[in-house]
């Protein structure tokens, strides 16, 4: 092995919850000897750097999401799932630290005594659907009713309208396309069927990670195992098993599943997020809609009217009744890429300008005319992309 790896008797200490100052220092000293400590040629960083994404977007940056139909249980763990090549070169991994273990070539205090697959693959679209619950209960609850602007909406139309407003807030920070959740903080790299972690730890405890991982005497083993059956482990969560699509030893499993290169393994086992959108996203405002009337079917304005018994001006709530939608209101091909024009450039912060959106818009629904609407919807991305980049 020629990777010198000192072990530390002064294993930071960082956590969330301390303050500002103390956490910048202690995430400062795990990252100085984690670095020294873990071989680059064995790990990958999903935290800062070119990797951020992995496996979240395909080789052109656009968001991706693995089919279920490619998962596979693991053999002890039939609960959690992960891409079957991953499943595959996990159990031969497996099987190489027990043999280990069992002819004493290793120290028997320590993890790896007790490895098994503790997370793996997380629905992206379950998570998804959660937060888009919540950023439409935001929008409910908070800006049309506790801010008393329900008066606003009486329509379909309206609703939709006053949503667009609130976004140009909410969407400074948050998400509501698909797209951009899989490239968002709010995603984890869980969601991409690339990794499995062999630890239930708290991602923040990085005296966690050196006392029961780093320091551990099996630790270069351990690493060097990883990568021999093409994996890598994260650098700031070393219980974290990452596969590396491109090496040759993760290949050796990709090929059985003819799957021979990283665009192949993109093209035939991940979706574009925009394939999904297209069903996705043109029913979810009718359906909060339906839902907001079925809440509340009448709302109440204040308004000053003159008293027929006294003749005197006096403040009264005057009830109306909110509105079905109508036929005319439902979105035509156009509305849909429209408004999805809209909420990409408020979620990439690209200034609001009427004429762009018009012809992007226009010119996405004469694709999805020729075509289909995943493809209008991924040219409106493409073009936002590009925007976003200067």
């Amino acid at each position: 092995m020629g990777f010198f790896r000192k072990k530390s008797d002064f294993a930071p200490s960082g956590r969330n919850g301390l303050p500002s100052h103390e956490i910048h220092e202690e995430r400062a000293k795990y990252s100085r000897q984690a670095r020294a400590q873990i071989d680059p040629a064995n790990a990958f960083d999903l935290m800062y750097g070119n990797k951020v994404y992995y496996g979240k977007v395909d080789l052109e940056e656009r968001p991706v999401i693995i089919q279920e139909e490619r998962l596979k249980s693991f053999r002890d763990e039939s609960g959690l799932l992960a891409a079957n090549f991953v499943v595959d070169a996990y159990e031969a991994f497996y099987t190489h630290i027990n043999t280990a273990l069992s002819r004493g070539k290793l120290s028997a205090n320590s993890f790896l005594m007790n490895i098994k697959p503790r997370k793996a693959y997380t629905s992206p679209i379950d998570a998804y659907r959660t937060l888009i619950d919540m950023v439409m209960n935001q929008y409910v609850g908070g800006y049309l009713v506790a801010s008393l602007n329900q008066g606003l909406v009486n329509s379909y139309a309206d609703f939709v309208k006053e949503f667009v407003r609130f976004s140009d807030i909410a969407l400074r920070r948050g998400v509501l396309t698909l797209t951009r959740y899989m490239k968002s903080r709010f995603c984890s790299n869980l969601c991409s069927g690339l990794i499995v972690e062999i630890h239930e730890g708290r991602y923040d405890d990085d005296f966690e990670k050196f006392s029961i991982f780093l320091n551990d005497e099996n630790f270069d083993f351990y690493q060097d195992a990883a990568r021999k059956f093409g994996f890598r482990i994260d650098y700031n969560v070393p219980w974290r098993l990452i596969a590396d699509v491109k090496s040759r030893e993760m290949r050796k499993y990709m090929e059985p599943y003819g799957i021979t290169s990283t665009r192949q393994l993109f093209t035939k086992y991940y979706s574009q997020t925009v394939e999904l959108e297209a069903d996705y996203y043109n029913s979810l405002f009718e359906g909060r809609y339906n839902q907001y009337i079925r809440d509340f079917p009448t709302y109440r304005v204040p308004k000053i009217v003159l008293s027929k018994k006294t003749g005197i001006r006096e403040l009264i709530k005057c009830e109306y009744k909110n509105n079905p939608i109508r036929e005319k209101e439902r979105w035509k091909p156009y509305d849909t890429l429209y408004y999805y024009t809209i909420f990409r450039m408020a979620e990439e912060k690209i200034p609001k300008n009427e004429r762009y959106l018009r012809k992007k818009a226009e010119n996405a629904k004469n694709i999805e005319k020729r075509l289909d609407m995943a493809r209008a919807m991924k040219y409106i991305n493409d073009e936002v992309f590009k925007s976003s980049r200067g």
